[in-house]
C-alpha cells in the first residue's frame, strides 16, 4: 500500500513538473508570437509604402511622357511622394526597436514618444496620422507655433499616461480634445 501511495506520489511530482515545464513554454510561445505579430505589422506597412511609390510610378509616367494623367493619377502622385519621403512613425519605431537606429533622442524629438509606446498605436490610424503630421512639420522646418506644441506635448502625455484607443469615442475626452484641437491648428501651416 505505501509503495503503490509513494509511485502515485512520485507521479504526480513528475506531472506538475511537465505541467510547469510546458506553461514556461507557452509563455515563451506567446511572448514570440507578440514579436512575430509587430514585425508582420511593420513588414505589412512597408510593403503598402513600396506599393504606392510602384503606382506612383506609373502615374508619373502618365503625367510626363504620356501627358494623360488624371487627378486620380495626382492623387497617386501625392501617395507615392508620401510613402517615399514622408514618415511613417511604425516604421521609423520598428527601426528603433530592431536596433537598427540607435539615436533616440531624435525619435523622441520628432514623436514625442518612444517606439515601444508609438508601436502600442501601430492598429490607431488616427493617432499615427498626428504622430506622422507633428513629425512632418519638423522635418520640414516648419515653424511650429508655441500653442500646437504644447497641445501636440498634452496629447502625447495623455497617450503615455492612458493608453487609450478609443478616445475617439468620447469627445469629451482630453484625448479627444487634444486630438481635434491639433488638427485645427495644423491645418493652417500646409496648404
Amino acid at each position: 500500500m505505501l509503495e503503490a501511495q509513494d509511485r502515485a506520489r512520485r507521479m504526480d511530482e513528475a506531472n506538475a513538473q511537465r505541467f510547469e515545464a510546458l506553461e514556461r513554454e507557452i509563455k515563451a510561445i506567446k511572448v514570440k508570437n507578440n514579436d512575430y505579430e509587430k514585425r508582420f505589422a511593420a513588414l505589412e506597412s512597408s510593403a503598402n509604402c513600396f506599393v504606392n511609390i510602384q503606382n506612383c510610378c506609373i502615374s508619373v509616367y502618365k503625367r510626363d511622357r504620356l501627358q494623360i494623367a488624371t487627378q486620380r493619377d495626382y492623387d497617386i502622385i501625392g501617395q507615392g511622394n508620401w510613402a517615399a519621403h514622408g514618415p511613417s512613425a511604425v516604421t521609423q519605431a520598428a527601426l528603433y526597436r530592431d536596433r537598427v537606429r540607435e539615436d533616440f533622442k531624435l525619435f523622441l524629438g520628432l514623436y514625442g514618444l518612444d517606439p515601444d509606446t508609438v508601436l502600442n498605436y501601430q492598429n490607431h490610424l488616427p493617432t499615427l496620422k498626428v504622430l506622422e503630421r507633428h513629425a512632418y512639420l519638423k522635418m520640414e522646418g516648419v515653424n511650429i507655433p508655441t500653442e500646437l506644441q504644447d497641445v501636440y506635448l498634452e496629447f502625447v502625455s495623455l497617450l503615455e499616461t492612458n493608453g487609450r484607443h478609443d478616445y475617439l469615442d468620447d469627445i469629451r475626452s482630453p484625448e479627444c480634445q487634444a486630438y481635434t484641437k491639433f488638427w485645427n491648428i495644423s491645418k493652417s501651416l500646409l496648404h
